[in-house]
C-alpha cells in the first residue's frame, strides 16, 4: 500500500506539472503519541528509535510531493495522528462486527 500510495502521489504530481519542493513535516511528538495509542490498544511495537528512523524514511518518500499537491489544491492535509480513542487491536473480538447468515 505504501508503494502504491507513493506512486499515486508521484503520478498526480507529474500530471499537474508541479515543481519539486523540499517540504518535510515530521513531528516526533505526534509520532510518539501515535505509538502510545497503539500500545494502549494492545499492539506490540518495536523500539522507538528504529521505528522513528523507518517512519522518517517511509514518510519522506511521499510527504514533500503530497504537501505540494495540498498547496496546489489549496486544501489542508489530514492529521494522521488524530485519535479520539485508541484504535482497536485487529484481533480484539470485542470490536469485530457480527455477520448475519442469509
Amino acid at each position: 500500500m505504501h508503494r502504491m500510495g507513493c506512486r499515486i502521489v508521484l503520478d498526480l504530481h507529474h500530471l499537474y506539472q508541479l515543481p519539486l519542493v523540499d517540504i518535510l513535516e515530521v513531528d516526533r511528538e505526534e509520532f510518539e503519541e501515535s505509538r502510545a495509542s497503539l500500545t494502549q490498544a494492545g499492539f506490540v511495537l518495536q523500539d522507538a528509535e528504529s521505528a522513528w528512523r523507518k517512519f522518517v524514511q517511509m514518510h519522506s518518500a511521499y510527504s514533500s510531493l503530497l504537501n505540494t499537491l495540498v498547496q496546489y489544491f489549496a486544501t489542508t492535509p489530514p492529521l494522521w495522528t488524530h485519535h479520539t480513542f485508541p484504535a482497536p487491536h485487529p484481533l480484539d473480538r470485542r470490536f469485530r462486527k457480527k455477520t448475519v447468515s442469509r
